[in-house]
C-alpha cells in the first residue's frame, strides 16, 4: 500500500481507514487474563483519625473502618501506614510505652 497525502489526511480525519487501523490493534472484547470469577476486585480505602500512641483506640477505629468497607462490598481494605501507633515518634508523649 502506497502512502499518499490523501491517505494520511483521510487517516487523520477518522475515515474507514482509521477504523480499520484501530481495529487491528484493539480486540473487540478485552482479554480476561485471569479467567473465571476473579476478573475484578473492589477495594475500600479507609481514612482513619489516629492519635499518637493511642494504640487501643486507633485499633478500634481501624477495625470499625474495615467493617464499614466490608459492609459496602469491599473485598480488600487499605488503611494508612502506621495507623496503630498514629505516627508517634521517640519524642511523642507515651513513646516509652511498650507496644505489647
Amino acid at each position: 500500500m502506497k502512502a499518499t497525502g490523501l491517505g494520511i489526511a483521510a487517516f487523520a480525519a477518522g475515515t474507514s481507514q482509521t477504523n480499520q487501523a484501530q481495529a487491528a490493534f484493539r480486540p473487540e472484547k478485552p482479554v480476561n487474563i485471569y479467567g473465571g470469577e476473579y476478573d475484578s476486585l473492589k477495594v475500600g480505602l479507609c481514612q482513619i483519625h489516629t492519635e499518637e500512641w493511642a494504640i487501643e483506640d486507633n485499633l478500634k477505629r481501624t477495625l470499625t473502618a474495615i467493617e464499614v468497607a466490608a459492609a459496602k462490598g469491599a473485598e480488600v481494605a487499605v488503611t494508612p501506614e502506621c495507623v496503630f501507633h498514629g505516627y508517634g515518634n521517640n519524642k511523642s508523649p507515651g513513646a516509652g510505652k511498650r507496644l505489647w
